[in-house]
């Protein structure tokens, strides 16, 4: 321990630690052979020595070293414990079992005792789940394999136990490791895969690539729609899904998206066009959030009439040029697709986060919840503040966590 916060020594160890070397990987090697060695010499279980092993890696280790874990984890889970489970199988004395009635009858209790030991305490489990999920967890916990075939081969070796019941505990954990998953599979039910709901970008011209790479960036599904084959030809060179599409006439895999559509934004250049594809998405589809570039400024009340939020070039541009001299913090963060913060909406349905004090809550990760919009009007959140069903949530944090939050939600 002394050495290894030594900088010099440290330096020379990661300098030494590349794919030929890899001196990490052989003094872990080294060490769990010196406490194996030295546990057979005491009297002691080798695996005991070699677990003191890696509590002495683990307390070497720095979070540079999180590789070293991974290559020790590939060569145990890749080679040693495949061996482990092999040798098992080879003592595996099922004439002692069947010669035995003791150890016949006692398989069927422990059997019960392993699923019994596991059900008791996931009850808890029903504060935050239904009793369908807690019971499939407490069914699914019940497996166990590596932990009392290691116990019963020590017991074996130090005549605790004898070969009939050793062979009678390798026997339950073969049957919870075979009945906990299909049990687990008839209690919950299998959770229908949801698809991706896409945001429709209608206008493949070059704002709505922009647009679409921009959506893209921020981790979002996006399928361009255009009446012109030429520009979606052009949208799928540049790697983008995009289908030729006429609101005239819409093919049953376009009418498939639009009603997968979570969102939709219409940037085609004439105002009238833009209106029907709104008016369309809107009646028929029923998409709740339409966005549309609205080149005229006397139509932008023509379009709210419909549900559909307006962006026009002169009047929103002065708007973003002032929240850039205002807030331009904000404004990096709702435009920058390079780092790994975002800002999100979800709606909240899930009733594990309804009528909870947000200070109750537990979020994924490094995440806020800096807004709520609830019937038209926007909530300042504090601790005690309770979500309804329907409550639209303004999320900041980083990608990953958004997204897992967002399928909660």
């Amino acid at each position: 321990v002394f050495f290894n916060r030594i900088p010099m020594v440290r330096q020379v160890l990661n300098d030494l630690n590349h794919d030929t070397a890899q001196i990490k990987v052989r003094a872990a090697f080294s060490m769990m052979l010196i406490f194996v060695v030295l546990a057979e010499i005491l009297g002691a279980e080798v695996i005991l020595g070699a677990f003191l092993a890696g509590a002495v890696i683990s307390l070497l280790g720095r979070p540079e070293d999180e590789d070293l874990s991974h290559q020790l984890e590939s060569i145990g889970f890749g080679f040693f414990i495949p061996i482990f489970f092999i040798m098992v199988g080879v003592d595996f004395n099922l004439q002692a079992l069947l010669e035995s009635t003791e150890a016949l009858i006692l398989v069927p209790f422990l059997v019960l005792a392993a699923f019994a030991v596991k059900m008791l305490p996931v009850l808890f489990f029903k504060l935050n789940f239904t009793w369908r999920e807690t019971i499939g967890a407490g069914a699914l916990l019940s497996a166990r394999l590596s932990l009392i075939i290691a116990a019963s081969a020590i017991g074996l070796r130090l005549g605790v136990i004898s070969d009939a019941v050793n062979a009678g505990i390798i026997l339950v954990a073969i049957l919870t490791v075979t009945l906990a998953p299909m049990l687990f599979s008839r209690i919950v039910p299998e959770t229908p895969i949801i698809q991706n709901r896409p945001i429709v970008v209608a206008g493949a011209g070059m704002i709505g690539l922009q647009v679409a790479e921009q959506l893209i960036a921020h981790g979002e599904d996006v399928v361009l729609l255009d009446p012109i084959p030429e520009r979606v030809e052009r949208a799928a060179e540049r790697g983008l899904e995009a289908f030729s599409a006429n609101i005239k006439s819409l093919t049953p895999e376009i009418e498939d998206v639009l009603n997968r559509a979570k969102a939709m934004v219409c940037v085609h250049g004439t105002t009238e066009y833009n209106y029907r594809v709104c008016e369309i998405a809107r009646t028929v589809y029923g998409i709740d959030h339409v966005v549309s570039r609205v080149p005229d400024p006397g139509a932008i009340a023509r379009f709210e009439q419909i549900g559909v939020t307006t962006m026009n070039a002169a009047i929103d541009q002065a708007v973003l040029l002032a929240l850039m001299a205002r807030n331009l913090m904000a404004y990096d963060l709702l435009t920058r697709p390079d780092d790994d913060k975002d800002v999100c909406e979800v709606t909240v349905y899930n009733s594990r986060y309804l009528n909870k004090p947000l200070r109750q809550m537990k979020l994924p990760g490094d995440m806020l919840i800096v807004a709520v919009s609830r019937g038209g009007e926007l909530v300042v959140p504090h601790g005690d503040t309770r979500l309804t069903a329907g409550d639209k949530v303004t999320l900041l944090g980083k990608s990953d966590c958004l997204e897992i939050a967002r399928q909660l939600m």
